[in-house]
């Protein structure tokens, strides 16, 4: 399944991947044009898939990417996960609960793989559950400019329920209450959204 986000950028680069096509078939000169916009249709169209996942056990990975550090702040395990322009860029709710506020901060465009790249610009979901408040931050990066949510204050979210995008490489940040769960990811782990399990409940 494509995003219907990813159609924009989609369609032009396909369409004109038919022209092409048909002008190549008469002037041979013109199939490396083809070829062009047909990989770039198809590297926009594997950036914007939205596979369906089995969602995991316990507090399951917001997007795939690989985790960058596990810091303890304030009350919080903040797992950050650095998504490549490979990575299929669609952030889930790691848990069941109430979104409680979406919040769009302001910030840099730092690349997500650096350091101080959290100040990003980046929209804020939070989520109650059991008490708790859990916190998905949605970072852009050099490219992606604007976080997309998909939720709103008072939506109720299922555990791996789609809540928002990034577009072309970023970075999610979790912050999960230090009282409510034990993390079981490590830095360097691929993870994947929706199924890999990265702590359990207490």
């Amino acid at each position: 399944m494509i995003l219907r986000e990813g159609m924009k950028w989609t369609i032009p680069p396909a369409i004109l991947s038919v022209i092409f096509l048909l002008m190549a078939v008469q002037n041979s000169k013109v199939l490396p044009v083809f070829l062009i916009f047909a990989a770039i249709t198809a590297i926009i169209t594997l950036f914007f898939r939205d596979p369906e996942r089995r969602i995991g056990d316990g507090v399951v990975s917001p997007a795939d990417g690989t985790v960058l550090q596990i810091i303890k702040r304030d009350g919080y395990h903040e797992v950050h996960i650095f998504l490549n322009i490979y990575n299929v860029h669609v952030v889930r709710s790691p848990i069941e609960g109430t979104v409680v506020g979406v919040e769009d901060v302001s910030g840099g465009h730092k690349p997500a793989f650096a350091r101080g790249a959290e100040k990003n610009r980046k929209v804020r979901v939070m989520i109650k559950e059991q008490g708790h408040e859990w916190v998905v931050e949605l970072v852009g990066g050099l490219l992606a400019r604007k976080p997309i949510s998909w939720v709103r204050v008072g939506d109720r979210v299922l555990k791996g329920e789609r809540i928002g995008m990034i577009t072309f490489g970023s970075r999610v940040i979790l912050r999960i209450p230090e009282a409510r769960a034990k993390i079981l990811a490590k830095p360097n782990e691929k993870v994947v959204g929706g199924e890999t399990t990265i702590g359990e409940f207490l």
